[in-house]
């Protein structure tokens, strides 16, 4: 091998340049790391702020349903519709819809129907059940919106799809009366009876009314005492005079069986926490 070649195979030390820029791959990569360090480390705090947030949010609610209701607190509506405020401006479903429910009856705030409806149309756009249902009256009584019925059911029928009783009273009322949808009978009673089934007394009512005179359902007057009767039992005394109609006809030990069935379900009805709104419209002024 001759020198030429062997001084080729001969290390050559790195330049001035080379090593300043071998240091500075060093303090790039670095700094790379540190930097895909604290993305990941934000990325895992954000659920964790998230959920502090939400559950601040939630407290504020809570606080205005306590002023609203007068539960541990002094009955106090402007308290409460700050505190709806706070966490209703701040996306809190169903803090707007009680905020929408100061505004509508003028409860802490000066009465204005249009600003209850554009609260309850932001709850009802995240889901909230009674808020599409109070949406759903403001449209049936035009009340800061114009009237309309077939508006109306259409926001009771998304509220009574997620189980809101009150909601699903109403849908089978316009569906009775034929308010916004055809009159169908079959349909009311299939929305009374699951109204029914959760509790509702203007429901229990309504099915009892219908199994009396066998609208929408077989004529059975049995079943129309049982769920008159436990209409009556849990206050809803407009059954009253069915009710002795009802019952003119039975032996007794159809009686029997009957407050058999009433007592089981006045304790399903009556052991179970309230679980309407917090800030809830009436839903029966609804009839005439």
């Amino acid at each position: 091998m001759n020198e030429k070649n062997n001084s080729a195979l001969v290390p050559r030390p790195p330049s001035e340049i080379e090593r300043v820029e071998s240091g500075m791959k060093r303090v790039l990569s670095g700094m790379v790391a540190d930097t895909l360090a604290l993305v990941k480390s934000r990325e895992q705090s954000i659920p964790a702020f998230q959920s502090s947030a939400d559950e601040e949010l939630e407290s504020w609610c809570k606080t205005g349903q306590k002023y609203y209701h007068g539960i541990g607190v002094p009955q106090n509506y402007v308290e409460a519709a700050k505190w709806f405020r706070m966490a209703a401006e701040r996306g809190h479903a169903r803090a707007q819809d009680g905020l929408g429910c100061c505004y509508h009856f003028g409860r802490g705030v000066e009465k204005d129907q249009a600003l209850a409806s554009q609260w309850f149309r932001k709850a009802a756009e995240q889901g909230c059940a009674a808020a599409l249902r109070h949406l759903g009256i403001c449209y049936r009584s035009g009340e800061g919106v114009t009237q309309d019925y077939g508006q109306a059911v259409h926001w009771f029928r998304k509220a009574a799809e997620l189980g809101d009783c009150s909601a699903q009273s109403l849908l089978g009322y316009c569906c009775g009366r034929g308010w916004g949808t055809p009159q169908d009978s079959v349909e009311a009673t299939k929305w009374f009876r699951k109204a029914a089934e959760q509790g509702n007394g203007f429901a229990q009512r309504m099915l009892g009314l219908a199994y009396l005179s066998g609208d929408g359902v077989p004529q059975d007057d049995f079943e129309a005492y049982k769920w008159l009767r436990i209409a009556v039992e849990l206050g809803c005394e407009d059954g009253t005079g069915a009710l002795v109609i009802a019952r003119s006809s039975f032996r007794t030990e159809e009686l029997e069986e009957a407050e058999r069935w009433i007592k089981e379900l006045k304790l399903k009805f009556t052991g179970r926490s309230d679980t309407r709104p917090p800030a809830d419209i009436p839903v029966q002024p609804f009839e005439g």
